[in-house]
Order: C-alpha cells, then sequence, then structure tokens
C-alpha cells in the first residue's frame, strides 16, 4: 500500500510527488497494476448515514465512471468499518491473505524508497496517524 492522497471528509487529492513516485514505479515494473482506493471513515458514516457502510458514493461512482474511460482496465476499491468495495467492469472479487509474502513487500518498497531519493522527495514526512473518534 503506498498513500499518495491527503485531505478530509468529501475531498481527498492525490500529491505530486508521490504519484510521480508511483508512476515511476509502475513504468519500471509492468508486471503490477495499481488498485485506487480510499476509504469511508467512521466519521464519514457519522456524518452522512449507514448508506456509505455497504455503498460507492455518488461521488466515487462518477469519478471510476471517468477513470474507467481513459482506461478500461481501471479498479477502484472504497474500505469501509464493515467491507472493502471493488468497482471494475468485471465484477472482480477480493480475496484476503493472511499476509503479502514479506521479500516481495521488502522489494516494492525498497524500489519506492528508492524512486523517492532518487527524485529528491522525502518520505519520512508521511506518515499515516490514527486518529481516536
Amino acid at each position: 500500500m503506498f498513500m499518495t492522497g491527503i485531505g478530509q471528509e468529501i475531498h481527498v487529492q492525490a500529491e505530486q510527488q508521490r504519484m510521480d513516485i508511483a508512476n515511476k514505479f509502475f513504468t519500471e515494473n509492468p508486471e503490477y497494476r495499481f488498485v485506487k482506493f480510499h476509504t469511508h471513515s467512521k466519521g464519514t458514516l457519522r456524518k452522512f448515514g449507514d448508506y456509505c457502510a455497504n455503498h460507492f458514493s455518488e461521488g466515487d461512482i462518477r469519478s471510476y465512471e471517468e477513470q474507467l474511460r481513459m482506461n478500461p482496465e481501471f479498479i477502484g476499491m472504497v474500505v469501509t468499518p464493515r467491507t472493502k468495495l471493488l468497482y471494475a467492469p468485471d465484477k472482480p472479487i477480493l480475496r484476503v491473505t493472511e499476509e503479502f509474502p514479506s521479500k516481495a513487500n521488502e522489494r516494492i518498497q525498497g524500489e519506492l524508497r528508492e524512486i523517492a531519493r532518487v527524485i529528491g522527495i522525502d518520505l519520512s514526512r508521511y506518515r499515516a496517524t490514527r486518529r481516536i473518534v
């Protein structure tokens, strides 16, 4: 998992430097693909209702349809406190494994760090934080 976006409820925007790193990784590793995802958090559910716990929002669907027009292989995902939803024309199914193979994960994380270093981006300022709500 590689975080490219930051924001608040309703609006999250990808940061260009993070996108540059991800795009270079995928250019150098064409055997890998990406799944664009975001969350509907507990705070989102409180603010917009329980429907968001099990469904894509209208904004999600509009965004994903636009992405699909540009790239027919696009896959979108929303993670909620209750489920994980996938959006793609071929109705993909999510399979959860106990853990991603550690050697592959180490290689991918190492490559991302090296790309960032070469580009001159300090990844240490990007940390996911957990906020108790």
